[in-house]
């Protein structure tokens, strides 16, 4: 409750900053300006995102022999996506959509992992995105920040790879053995991963485009509100501010990301109350969009009895192991 207060406030305190900074007169002709039909295709942009999702996440789990059609995949990241505009955290979607299939598939810690390794695949498409803007933007300078950028998305992998370390070591004490055969699951599914370098591929692949398709989104806003700033440009601000936002100091973003918009505006070619508008309208449209999943946070997939059982072969999911004996006696 008290972290909820203190991004509850650090919001307020920013909205409130933005707007004691602002040009009224500015805000106004920039409002005035806006065009609708841009904003309608604009707001098309989701859809194409959330199909695009779809297929990278589709990917990444029939790659651990979960097979999800098409409309179950689609219920489950739009019920997702209706969580994240109401729970105080970015992730809060990510756990709903993780048990939604797992109660379908009775597969938690594989179809966790494959959502942790799409977020991870996320960002790693933002970041080449970033480089490659701020390359072509600044020039080689840019290069050794670059990479080291990218090298921070290899933490939670070593993150990850030491707790595996340490769980092999604590396993023989029994509080700890269970937790490291759920680790395991984890461990086996990264494996499968590792070993599949084309579905990895694929699955980078369609992040990146999912990540222009961001950047679309944002730059026809920016064109809606007559945005002097190119699309390589968009390409370099989004990454930016999404960079930003994932400081989890606010309430979804809100106020954080439209006071670095409002910022680095200039530096972009447009007046900073035509970037707390573009990124103020493209918040509030997410939100909307988002809405689109009530249908499917209020009521249960009408198909569930039809899905298609995970091969429990492949990789075996927590609640179907067999426990082992030791010293003759079953766990």
């Amino acid at each position: 409750m008290g972290k909820l207060l203190l991004r509850l406030g650090v919001t307020s305190v920013l909205i409130t900053w933005l707007f004691y900074r602002m040009d009224w007169g500015h805000f106004w002709s920039v409002v005035h300006s806006g065009r609708p039909t841009w904003l309608v295709l604009a707001f098309g942009t989701h859809f194409i995102g959330m199909g695009l999702s779809v297929l990278r996440w589709r990917l990444l789990l029939q790659a651990l022999a979960i097979s999800l059609p098409w409309s179950a995949a689609l219920w489950a990241l739009m019920k997702g996506a209706f969580y994240n505009t109401f729970l105080p955290t970015a992730i809060g979607g990510d756990i709903v959509r993780i048990h939604q299939v797992s109660q379908w598939t009775r597969r938690l810690g594989v179809t966790a992992t494959t959502v942790i390794v799409e977020r991870w695949m996320g960002l790693v498409a933002m970041l080449l995105l970033l480089g490659l803007g701020l390359f072509s933007a600044i020039g080689p300078v840019i290069v050794p920040v670059f990479l080291l950028s990218l090298a921070s998305v290899g933490l939670p992998v070593v993150g990850y790879a030491a707790v595996y370390k340490l769980g092999q070591r604590l396993r023989r004490h029994a509080p700890w053995d269970r937790l490291f055969r759920k680790l395991q699951t984890v461990h086996d599914a990264l494996r499968t991963y590792r070993r599949n370098r084309l579905t990895m591929l694929r699955a980078l692949a369609w992040s990146i485009v999912i990540q222009l398709d961001v950047v679309l989104y944002y730059w026809l806003i920016g064109q809606a509100f007559q945005v002097p700033t190119s699309f390589l440009g968009f390409a370099v601000l989004v990454p930016l501010v999404q960079v930003a936002s994932l400081v989890p100091i606010s309430l979804w973003g809100l106020g954080l990301r439209e006071a670095v918009f409002f910022q680095v505006a200039p530096f972009f070619g447009m007046l900073s109350e035509q970037g707390f508008i573009v990124s103020l309208v493209a918040s509030v449209m997410g939100m909307l969009f988002n809405t689109l999943g009530l249908p499917m946070a209020l009521g249960s997939y009408p198909s569930a009895e039809t899905l298609p059982t995970a091969d429990a072969n492949h990789i075996r999911p927590w609640a179907l192991e067999v426990p082992e004996k030791r010293d003759g006696v079953m766990e």
